[in-house]
């Protein structure tokens, strides 16, 4: 549980009436939203095309649960390695992954 009286020096909370009311404010709106974050489960499935969607990624086909959620999970280190091979071997390596492959691929520029 977060605590904003431990958070700040003690003169805060002991001079401060007014302190005191927006800590205790700010306590029940912190200490909510940590309850509902961590209510939320990174695998559930019914929030997989919101995550998706959050991401920027438009599915044009219908994927299984299993690629879609590799996919996200790897979509921002692909993204920031856009435009060189290494982008393409994350990917690769996710489908093959997914697919139960046991070799590791690797782009070559030929």
């Amino acid at each position: 549980m977060f605590r904003t009286r431990n958070n700040v020096p003690s003169i805060y909370i002991n001079r401060s009436r007014d302190f005191q009311v927006l800590a205790n404010a700010y306590d029940v709106v912190f200490n909510y939203m940590i309850n509902n974050a961590s209510m939320v489960r990174k695998d559930d499935k019914k929030m997989l095309d919101l995550l998706a969607t959050t991401l920027g990624i438009k599915a044009y086909h219908q994927y299984n649960e299993d690629q879609l959620l590799s996919f996200c999970s790897i979509f921002m280190t692909a993204l920031r390695n856009k435009g060189n091979m290494k982008s393409i071997e994350y990917i690769l390596n996710m489908i093959a992954n997914v697919e139960d492959l046991s070799e590791k691929i690797t782009a070559q520029m030929d």
